[in-house]
């Protein structure tokens, strides 16, 4: 739950928050992947837990060629007289 406790401020709000969490994380008090930021966009590439979780993706990049066991070639397209 977001409740704005912090001010929008680097030097009172953010900054201050930043070097807490960093002592409490250099203590190990708390394990730093409790910490997020779930107000920022990640962009980047997809991750995988294992190779067996990522096995399936690259179904999704199949495409058959149709034309591979074709008999026939049909090719199409118009010619403009004026």
């Amino acid at each position: 739950m977001v409740r704005r406790l912090v001010p929008k401020d680097k030097a009172k709000g953010y900054g201050l928050v930043q070097r807490r969490f960093a002592k409490v994380r250099e203590a190990r008090e708390i394990p730093y992947g409790w910490v997020t930021d779930n107000l920022r966009i990640a962009r980047g590439y997809d991750r995988y837990g294992s190779p067996g979780d990522y096995a399936p993706a690259p179904a999704g990049f199949y495409h058959r060629d149709y034309r591979a066991e074709a008999l026939d070639r049909v090719e199409g397209g118009s010619r403009r007289t004026s």
